[in-house]
């Protein structure tokens, strides 16, 4: 656990990395869909090298990273706290899913999951296959990712 986990845990936002785990792992899989597209729209932007954000927007870390897409806009009642509460009344988990070519996801990632980085970095996914980086709970969860009807993921390593 790097420093920042550590502070978030003291804070509360991390309640077991089990537990964690679990949700990351359950977004990644309830997602498939929206990650697929967003891979296949960086694609067809000729965007080939990319990894595609799964952010559980109640995260931190993980609004950090939305805000870098236009489309997400800023904290206050018509950014973030208004997804988060209308969300909330739904009873459902506010998610982003963003796709960025893997330098910018690994200078992103070295602030607040340095394992995360060093795993895209190092790591390229199989042919036909997509890095995928889900943020939530105070944590992250890589995973390598296969769209179209047969859809396949591969969790390839939990931080």
């Amino acid at each position: 656990m790097n420093r920042a986990a550590r502070r978030r845990a003291a804070e509360g936002e991390r309640h077991g990395a089990a537990h964690g785990d679990g949700d990351r792992l359950r977004l990644l899989q309830n997602n498939t869909r929206h990650i697929d597209e967003c891979y296949q729209d960086a694609t067809r932007e000729g965007e080939a090298d990319t990894v595609v954000f799964v952010l559980d927007l109640r995260d931190r870390a993980a609004r950090e990273v939305a805000k870098l897409d236009p489309r997400w806009g800023a904290d206050g009642p018509n950014g973030f706290e208004g997804i988060l509460v209308d969300y909330a009344a739904r009873d459902e988990i506010p998610t982003a899913c963003l796709a960025f070519r893997r330098l910018r996801a690994v200078e992103m990632l070295r602030h607040f999951a340095p394992g995360a980085a060093r795993h895209l970095e190092t790591t390229s996914p199989p042919a036909g296959y997509c890095s995928v980086c889900v943020v939530a709970r105070g944590g992250t969860l890589t995973a390598q990712f296969r769209g179209g009807v047969d859809g396949d993921t591969v969790v390839s390593y939990a931080h």
